[in-house]
C-alpha cells in the first residue's frame, strides 16, 4: 500500500480479521513511499499504529519507492509460511468464509499457484512455487505486465494453465485515480508504466 490508500488498507485489515478463521494468519504489510517523495512521517506513524493495533501484523517499510514485483518477492521471502495470499489495497474482503474456501481448495487440489475470481489482484502462491518459477520479475517498474509475465512463466514451467477459484465476497474496487506514488512515470493505461509494455515485448520476441 502507499500513502493515499491509507483509508483503503485499513478498511482491508479490519475486513480480513473479521474473519474469525484469520485470528492465527499472520499478516505481511508492504509500506511503500511514493516516487520522488520522501516517506511521509505522519503516514509512517499511522501505518506502524495500525500494525500495532493488529494481532499478527507486521510492516515491512520501504522509505524509498518500489515496485510491485519487488514487494511480492519481498513479502513471499520474509512469510513465515509455505502458502501466501495475496491481497492488493484496492480489494473489498466482504464475507468470513473466503480463508475457509481458499483452505480447502489447497487441501483437495494441492494446487501451489492460483488465481481468484479470475484476476490478479489475489493469489496464492507458494515459496517453491515461487523459487521454481525464479520470482516475480524486478525490472517491471511500479505495476503493470509483471501478472501476463509470471503467469507466462508458471505455464512454461508446469505445462498447464494457472487454476482459478471463485470466491464470494472478494472483489477489486480497482482504484487507479490515486496513484500519486507513479508520478512522473511516462504510462499507457491506469498509471502503467510504458516502459513495461516495452520491455516485455523485447523479452519476449524472437
Amino acid at each position: 500500500t502507499f500513502k493515499e490508500r491509507a483509508r483503503d488498507i485499513k478498511r482491508l485489515i479490519s475486513q480480513i480479521r473479521s474473519d474469525s478463521t484469520s485470528d492465527n494468519v499472520d499478516i505481511l504489510l508492504a509500506i511503500n513511499g511514493n516516487n520522488n517523495e520522501l516517506m511521509d512521517e505522519d503516514y509512517r506513524k499511522d501505518m506502524l499504529q495500525l500494525c500495532y493495533n493488529t494481532p499478527n501484523c507486521y510492516p515491512i517499510m520501504c522509505p524509498e519507492f518500489k515496485s510491485l514485483p519487488k514487494l511480492w518477492n519481498t513479502l513471499a521471502i520474509f512469510s513465515r509460511t509455505e502458502y501466501n495470499f495475496f491481497l492488493c489495497d484496492d480489494v473489498e474482503y466482504t464475507s468470513n468464509t473466503v480463508l475457509e474456501k481458499v483452505k480447502s481448495y489447497i487441501e483437495h487440489t494441492s494446487d501451489q499457484f492460483f488465481k481468484l475470481n479470475n484476476g490478479f489482484s489475489y493469489f496464492v502462491v507458494t515459496k517453491t512455487m515461487l523459487h521454481q518459477l525464479r520470482y516475480f520479475d524486478e525490472r517491471f517498474i511500479a505495476h503493470g505486465e509483471e501478472d501476463g509475465d509470471i503467469i507466462h512463466q508458471f505455464i512454461k514451467t508446469t505445462g498447464r494453465e494457472m487454476p482459478n477459484i471463485f470466491i464470494d465476497g472478494l472483489y477489486n474496487k480497482a482504484s487507479y485515480g490515486d496513484e500519486s506514488n507513479q508520478k512522473d512515470i511516462d504510462c499507457h493505461i491506469h498509471n502503467k508504466p510504458t516502459v513495461n509494455r516495452e520491455f516485455t515485448r523485447i523479452k519476449y520476441q524472437d
